[in-house]
Order: structure tokens, then C-alpha cells, then sequence
């Protein structure tokens, strides 16, 4: 009887070991498919976050693409606003700057030296000698004028009282 109760106890232990054996396949096989979900789960948020950051990414590209043709346009806008200011400015300042000539010319007939007239005006004396031979008429030793009717008129009166 001792071989047949070590046959049917081989058997049974053979039976348990079987069970376990399946039982721990498919503790397994169970976690390997948590695994492979969970990796399924992990690459499809993970391509989702990399296509929103490459979209991101290119309008953002975008965005700065056109805010840097809007900053080029208001820059030439602004360098054609600023020339046209410049330009009027100079047309109203020429007629200033022919006063100016005008007084200093006008200064030296009454018998002021250019270093009175400099003093006077802040000018440097060589500003008030460039401002005279521009001024001067050319009958006068040492100088040319660019503007010889201006000086002729105000020499027409050189008593008379500014406006």
C-alpha cells in the first residue's frame, strides 16, 4: 500500500503544483497586460503632449513671424514720419536761420565786432564770421554773399525799427 498512497501522492502533488503553476501564469499574464496597457496609456498622452507642443511651438513661431513684420512696417512708417518732420522742420528753420543771418548782419552795420556779437548771442566767433561772409554783400573787403538781394534791403534801412 505504500507505493500506490506515493503514486496517488505524487499525483496530487503533481495536481497542486500544476495550479500553482496556472494560477501564477495568470497572476502573469494579468500584470503583463497592466503593463502593456499602462504602455499603451503612457505613448498615446505622450504623442497627445508632443503634438501640442509642436503645435504650440509653430504658432508661436507664427506670432513672432508677424510681429516682427508689423515692428519692420512701424519702423519704415516711422523713419518716413520722422524724415518728413525733419524736412518741414528745415523748411521753417531756413526762414529763422536767414533772420538770424540777417540780425548779425545787421549787428555788425550798427558797428558791433563779432567777438560783442558773439558774446551777445552765444555764437562762437567763427559761427559769426560764417554767418557775415554768407551775408555780407561782396562789396565788403574779404567777404562773398550767397544772398546779395537780402543784403541790399536791409542797408536800404539800417534805422529802422524790427517788426
Amino acid at each position: 500500500m505504500g507505493s500506490s498512497s506515493t503514486s496517488t501522492g505524487h499525483a496530487a502533488a503533481v495536481r497542486r503544483a500544476r495550479r500553482v503553476e496556472a494560477h501564477r501564469a495568470e497572476v502573469l499574464r494579468e500584470h503583463e497586460q497592466e503593463v502593456t496597457a499602462t504602455l499603451v496609456s503612457y505613448f498615446e498622452a505622450k504623442d497627445r503632449a508632443d503634438k501640442i507642443r509642436a503645435a504650440a511651438q509653430a504658432r508661436a513661431a507664427r506670432l513672432l513671424q508677424t510681429a516682427h513684420e508689423k515692428t519692420a512696417r512701424l519702423t519704415e512708417q516711422a523713419r518716413e514720419a520722422g524724415a518728413q518732420v525733419i524736412e518741414r522742420a528745415e523748411k521753417d528753420a531756413s526762414d529763422d536761420d536767414a533772420q538770424v543771418g540777417t540780425a548779425i548782419r545787421h549787428l555788425r552795420e550798427l558797428g558791433e565786432p563779432a567777438a560783442s556779437i558773439a558774446q551777445m548771442t552765444g555764437l562762437s566767433q567763427a559761427v559769426v564770421r560764417a554767418v557775415e561772409r554768407e551775408h555780407l554783400p561782396p562789396s565788403e573787403p574779404g567777404t562773398r554773399a550767397k544772398t546779395p538781394g537780402a543784403a541790399s534791403k536791409s542797408r536800404a534801412r539800417p534805422n529802422a525799427v524790427p517788426e
